[in-house]
């Protein structure tokens, strides 16, 4: 369905669709230049519609989306893949970096974004091209009102937990 408000009317189709089981929320760009799957935070169990203004506007912007919040296997990637016609992005928040970070070792993904990732481990990523890091200052900063940030550092997934010869770009 196209979503529709009264000021505006989105060109996102969104849909559902089950994979193996797996159910599958689609964003559907009108004109899509990439695909994109997404991990939601909650080690990829978090609701998917905490997303959906994100996702919307990311389609809205010529990058379909899929959000599984289960794991993912082959099946739902090559779903993903012929639909696409392409390797999709992988970007994931929070601990949802840890099931997109095991899947990225497993199947040759080139480009990875990472919201505020947090877990443990590390990651050998052999196919990875592009490593994004986008870090909310606040979210690892300390404040006179709170006694731990939000997200202490110490779980922080940084570089120092990937093996890959990707290139890495840090946001602050």
């Amino acid at each position: 369905s196209t979503t529709t408000s009264l000021f505006w009317q989105s060109s996102t189709s969104r849909y559902s669709k089950s994979v193996n089981g797996k159910n599958i929320e689609v964003y559907a760009s009108s004109k899509p230049k990439r695909s994109l799957i997404f991990f939601t935070g909650g080690f990829n169990k978090m609701p998917n519609f905490i997303y959906s203004d994100f996702l919307t506007e990311l389609s809205e912007n010529g990058v379909t989306c899929y959000s599984v919040q289960d794991n993912i296997d082959y099946k739902v990637i090559s779903f993903i893949e012929n639909e696409a016609n392409e390797l999709p992005i992988i970007a994931s928040h929070s601990s949802g970096s840890v099931p997109a970070l095991e899947l990225c070792s497993l199947v040759p993904i080139e480009d990875i974004v990472l919201f505020d990732p947090v877990g443990f481990g590390n990651f050998k990523l052999r196919s990875a091209k592009n490593v994004v890091f986008i870090n909310a200052e606040l979210s690892y900063s300390w404040d006179k009102f709170m006694d731990l940030p939000f997200i202490p550092s110490i779980f922080a997934i940084t570089e120092k937990n990937l093996v890959t010869s990707a290139n890495i770009t840090r946001i602050e």
